[in-house]
């Protein structure tokens, strides 16, 4: 896990479900990326934890802390650091399931949230 003591600045475009861009647009919505797991440490999912700068609501959940998965078997969220645009999964977690080690432990205990469907990149275009 690569957890950053600089700001890592992203957007984030949301275009599903319907439902939430209808509400909130489709972004971008910019954040932090405040960590970044290794597909070495688990397996097939490629994950990220990101700190929406706004938090939003939708169907009664707060997605301010979400947890960025990559929607393809062949990329890895860490390839954000070459510029690369990532397909991701959103799931909204809690701010202590966010500072866990485990982000698949704190997407069992917290997602109740709709899964939003969208992408992720550096907001400044740079490298990590």
């Amino acid at each position: 896990m690569q957890q950053y003591k600089h700001q890592v600045r992203i957007e984030l475009e949301v275009s599903d479900p319907w439902e939430f861009c209808t509400v909130h647009g489709t972004g971008p919505f910019h954040g932090l990326l405040i960590k970044l797991f290794t597909s070495m440490e688990y397996g097939a999912d490629k994950l990220g934890v990101v700190k929406l700068d706004t938090p939003l609501y939708f169907h009664g959940m707060q997605y301010e802390y979400l947890l960025v998965q990559s929607r393809h078997a062949d990329v890895h969220v860490v390839e954000l650091e070459n510029g690369r645009t990532i397909c991701c999964n959103l799931s909204a977690i809690s701010e202590t399931s966010a500072n866990l080690g485990d982000p698949l432990v704190a997407s069992r205990n917290d997602n109740k949230a709709v899964v939003l469907v969208g992408s992720i990149a550096l907001r400044s275009g740079k490298a990590l």
